[in-house]
């Protein structure tokens, strides 16, 4: 199963130049087994169609699609619920059928279904951004992927093996 969650974030230590920036906006994947993770950073807050471009850049990196996705519950995505049914927005809906996706949504108000990703955003600002000069978001971007690589991705954490080499290792079973 892949998580993923996006949020914005207020305060976080990134100079400009001799100016600090109140936050960036951050979109976080996360391969559930491999805990294999992926960040995507935006200037502006997410629509549902920045939203999808940052899916599509995580499939990319991930070099394909898992069987379900996990998101949190976000108006960018859900329209409103009804009896426990939750009603995705018209542009999400018809991605989610264009890309036959498997949906799975975090449960609202409940930090145990969405801990493992938010563990990942913690990661993310305490490791990565944490006193990190911001020139523009592109250079971010290119900072944060040549991270991952080295760090985020490339060393053993809680897992028993490295997760790129257990990413690749699960997609050898499908």
């Amino acid at each position: 199963m892949l998580f993923l969650f996006w949020l914005f974030l207020e305060g976080i230590p990134l100079s400009v130049r001799g100016a600090i920036i109140t936050g960036i906006n951050i979109f976080t994947m996360m391969l559930s087994r491999s805990r294999m993770k992926y960040v995507y950073f935006s200037s502006i807050p997410f629509t549902t169609d920045t939203t999808i471009n940052a899916d599509e850049a995580a499939f990319q990196y991930f070099n394909g699609i898992t069987a379900e996705l996990g998101y949190d519950q976000d108006k960018l995505l859900l329209s409103s619920e009804q009896i426990g049914d939750l009603l995705l927005t018209s542009k999400f809906k018809a991605y989610v059928r264009e890309q036959a996706l498997g949906l799975h949504f975090c449960r609202k108000s409940d930090p145990e279904s969405k801990g493992r990703i938010e563990n990942v955003v913690k990661y993310v600002k305490g490791n990565f951004l944490y006193g990190r000069v911001y020139c523009d978001i592109e250079t971010l971007q290119q900072q944060v992927l040549g991270w991952l690589t080295r760090t985020g991705n490339g060393v053993a954490h809680s897992t028993v093996s490295l997760p790129i080499f257990l990413s690749s290792w699960d997609e050898s079973f499908e």
